[in-house]
This record gives structure tokens, C-alpha cells and sequence, in this order.
């Protein structure tokens, strides 16, 4: 359970607000000992969700909140990082948050390998296997793969990812 950092109103999607998480805090509160963690959570600073500084500002708010929340009951955070990787992290570690899944990430090795020193986990949409991250270089780390819906079944029954910090064999 947790409070995604896009939200849809009247007119379309528009980055989270404070008002948007205080639901779901009470929620958290009252059910924690139920919850298995808190997500999806995050930043997402694409341009048409954050295009005033307020908007990144309100998203790195709910995310403070959150994270003290997953502190507090100490459960695990899956964390959304559009358009904001390096932000998403840097924010993370500030924060002292352990235990945390960065979903669907696809940002820079240079930026993940300090998640990685951080004992940060990751899933890899399978659009990464499409852009310029891939390379030759030796895996430092494991990952969580996630396939679903179309995403997943463009893939062949087995495909070799090289990724600037990781090596994966995907076999059905």
C-alpha cells in the first residue's frame, strides 16, 4: 500500500500532493501489521507530471513521508523512479531507507551502483534490453525480473540481457 507519485484528477494526471497521502498514511497506521510493504512509491519527473518545481517539491514530500513510514513498521519500499533516477536514489539514501525495490528501473549504471552499495534491489523493464545501456560489461549484482502483460511477451523463450551492471539469462 502506498501513494504512486502520478495521480489522475478531472483534468488528466498531475503529480501527487501531500492531501493525496494522507488516506493512505491512516490507512498504513490502522493495517501495517497486514501490509507486506509500502509502494509504489517514488518520484516521477517527467516533464508533463512535474512541469513546475512545486510538483517535485510535493512528490519528494510524500516520499519523505512514506519512507518514515516503512521505517517506522519496517517494511520493505517498492519504488517508482521515472525520469528521476539519480534523484530517486540520492533522495533514498538521504533518507536512510532500507529494504528497497527500485521497480521497473532504468537509469544509468552510475547511478545504480550506489543502490547497489546500498543493498538496493532492482527490476528491470524488459524495454531496457531496446536502449543504448546495454554492454558488455560483468554483472555486480542480482535482480527481480518482472514481466507482465505485452511487455513480457515480446520476449523470446530465452535472451541474454547484458547490462552496463548486471548479466541476466531469461529462460521459460
Amino acid at each position: 500500500l502506498g501513494v504512486h507519485p502520478v495521480q489522475m484528477d478531472e483534468s488528466g494526471q498531475r503529480s501527487v500532493r501531500v492531501e493525496d497521502y494522507l488516506p493512505a498514511a491512516d490507512l498504513i497506521r490502522r493495517h501495517h501489521q497486514d501490509i507486506v510493504a509500502i509502494g509504489e512509491v517514488g518520484l516521477d519527473f517527467q516533464p508533463r507530471i512535474t512541469s513546475r518545481p512545486e510538483d517535485k517539491d510535493s512528490q519528494r514530500e510524500v516520499l519523505r513521508h512514506q519512507v518514515e513510514l516503512a521505517k517506522e513498521f519496517n517494511l520493505p519500499l517498492n519504488v517508482h523512479s521515472r525520469s528521476a533516477g539519480r534523484p530517486t536514489i540520492q533522495f533514498l539514501l538521504e533518507l536512510g531507507a532500507k529494504d528497497v525495490l527500485l521497480h521497473a528501473f532504468d537509469g544509468r549504471a552510475s547511478v545504480a551502483k550506489q543502490a547497489v552499495e546500498a543493498g538496493y534491489f532492482f527490476s528491470i523493464p524488459p524495454s531496457v534490453s531496446r536502449t543504448d545501456q546495454v554492454s558488455g560489461k560483468e554483472a555486480i549484482f542480482t535482480l527481480v525480473l518482472r514481466t507482465f502483460g505485452k511487455c513480457g511477451d515480446s520476449l523470446p523463450t530465452v535472451k541474454r540481457f547484458i547490462l552496463p551492471w548486471v548479466e541476466l539469462i531469461i529462460t521459460s
